[in-house]
């Protein structure tokens, strides 16, 4: 599946890109079928930023001539909260290289 927000396709570091957090291990269950879209999904309020949360998956054989992937990362608050206070200190280290 690929983000079909046109303004969410462009290049940007690994630590800013969405992230799935879950907080239940039921957090699946929120990716959700697009009323009357064939194989297009939302994931409203998993996703940091909050922004992203308008967001649609679509099949990637919607994109013609395209390649495009997307991983998700998936974290629970307290792992992203700790992953997101060691990015400053990623970021200076990689300023120093």
């Amino acid at each position: 599946m690929l983000l079909n927000t046109l303004n969410w396709m462009i290049k940007f570091y690994r630590e800013e890109a969405p992230v799935i957090i879950r907080d239940t291990d039921d957090w699946s269950k929120k990716i959700v079928p697009v009323k009357d879209e064939l194989l297009s999904f939302t994931m409203k309020d998993l996703l940091y930023p909050e922004s992203a949360n308008e967001l649609t998956l679509i099949p990637f054989y919607r994109l013609h001539d395209a390649r495009y992937i997307i991983y998700w990362e998936v974290a629970t608050p307290d792992e992203f909260a700790e992953k997101q206070a060691d990015i400053p200190a990623k970021k200076e280290a990689n300023q120093n290289d």
